[in-house]
């Protein structure tokens, strides 16, 4: 399906779907020269966003452009050239063609094809999707809709189903507005994934401390809404929670509804290769939609991070326009400021049993406690310490991935004078 300009041989290049991950991959694309007839397709004509951004605007912390970083599609179309079809959802990708399939019938042929379509949140019912004041929060629009009915309507109370990343930004924005908010998650503790259940447990005192009510091993089974526009979530042991409005902050699943037959590869997500190719030669796959390499674990996984998003759409990227490229890692890794208190997760914190090493320390407002199996480092958490968190996780990948001879003078220097304390550092094999 080449295309021929001059005596240069022009790829023609799909992008199904426009978030960090497609932006990426267009750059990279353009960065390595490579005559590329690039065509962009989005279900939405808003640019790519970032949704971990969406409460700080619903908070009034950034102006509504903030949320778009890399700026409005007129800018971007004019500085990377390329052809962009807003509101066109795909319907289907035919991987041994290399085809798009809309949903008019049509279809396009293409040299490439980057499957970049994300994550939705996700929704164990869709019979209470049409309750206005029941909402969740992923997108820019959702972030308007909220707003709006907070700026508009006298709301006195929010729930919060989900003690998610993004559900203790809602408990922060609900406090800083002087709204009731109580949380509640199907786990017994928050962020079962991420957090031991000692870090979990001051993270849920400090919450509690701030105004906001916990409710944990409480699983969603209906909303209802009375004839008052008064919201009732029931859970599956019968308990009931009564709000104004409902957040839904259960967690994600990565969007895969164009892959509609088995020619492409899916296991929770589009499953790809270190250079983010599918099975199906010239398909690509990259962003929260993909599973890619895991470092930690060996094997492939969704890590929904908008770093790694990223990282696997310019390795798409350049692979797509005849470069050479590997995804090495993902780590899962979360970070989250609210109300004063950073939590940083690194690592698996699941399935501890009692021959893993364990080191804690507590002073003032920092805490840490990592955890190690075999003699290898499995999980790192911290309360506050912000700042050198980059250097730890740095240094934890380098471990997982065994290109740890010592540690620089200087970043040893850092990490103790950020009071990080020595013992830490050695029992993650830190030396200088």
């Amino acid at each position: 399906m080449n295309l021929i300009k001059g005596e240069h041989m022009i790829l023609k290049i799909a992008i199904v779907g426009f978030g960090n991950a497609g932006f990426q991959a267009v750059k990279a694309i353009r960065q390595l020269g490579k005559p590329a007839e690039i065509h962009v397709y989005s279900d939405k004509s808003l640019p790519p966003s970032n949704p971990m951004l969406t409460t700080y605007y619903v908070k009034e912390s950034i102006p509504y452009d903030a949320m778009f970083p890399y700026g409005f599609m007129k800018q971007i179309q004019a500085e990377y050239g390329i052809v962009f079809h807003a509101d066109t959802p795909v319907y289907a990708i035919d991987g041994p063609k290399r085809a798009v399939l809309f949903m008019d019938g049509s279809r396009e042929i293409f040299d490439r094809i980057l499957i970049a379509t994300g994550a939705l949140p996700f929704l164990p019912s869709t019979g209470w999707a049409g309750l206005e004041r029941v909402m969740v929060m992923r997108t820019p629009e959702d972030a308007c809709r909220l707003k709006e009915t907070l700026d508009k309507q006298d709301i006195k109370s929010i729930l919060v189903v989900g003690a998610s990343m993004i559900g203790i930004k809602i408990a922060e924005l609900a406090r800083q507005r002087g709204i009731r908010c109580t949380m509640v998650d199907g786990a017994p503790y928050m962020f079962p994934m991420a957090a031991f259940e000692s870090t979990a447990d001051r993270v849920q005192q400090f919450l509690t401390d701030k105004g906001t009510l916990l409710s944990f091993s409480a699983l969603l089974s209906d909303i209802r809404q009375d004839f008052g526009n008064r919201l009732t979530a029931v859970m599956k042991d019968g308990r009931t929670f009564t709000a104004d409005i409902i957040l839904v902050c259960i967690g994600t699943r990565a969007n895969t509804a164009c892959i509609r037959d088995d020619s492409i590869k899916v296991n929770r997500g589009i499953l790809v290769d270190s250079r983010m190719m599918t099975n199906c030669e010239g398909v690509y796959a990259a962003g929260d939609c993909s599973e890619g390499y895991e470092l930690q674990s060996g094997i492939p996984k969704i890590i929904g991070l908008w770093a790694n998003a990223g990282y696997q759409g310019r390795t798409a990227g350049i692979n797509m326009a005849g470069g050479q490229e590997t995804f090495k890692h993902g780590l899962l890794c979360n970070i989250s400021h609210f109300m004063g208190m950073d939590f940083i997760g690194m690592g698996d914190a699941s399935g501890l049993d009692e021959q893993d090493e364990v080191y804690e320390y507590e002073k003032g407002s920092l805490y840490l406690k990592a955890v190690k199996r075999n003699g290898t480092i499995k999980c790192i958490n911290m309360l506050d310490g912000a700042p050198v968190s980059g250097i730890i996780k740095n240094y934890f990948m380098k471990i997982l991935d065994g290109r740890v001879g010592g540690m620089d003078m200087q970043l040893y220097g850092i990490l103790v004078g950020a009071g990080i304390p020595g013992e830490f550092i050695g029992f993650m094999g830190g030396k200088c």
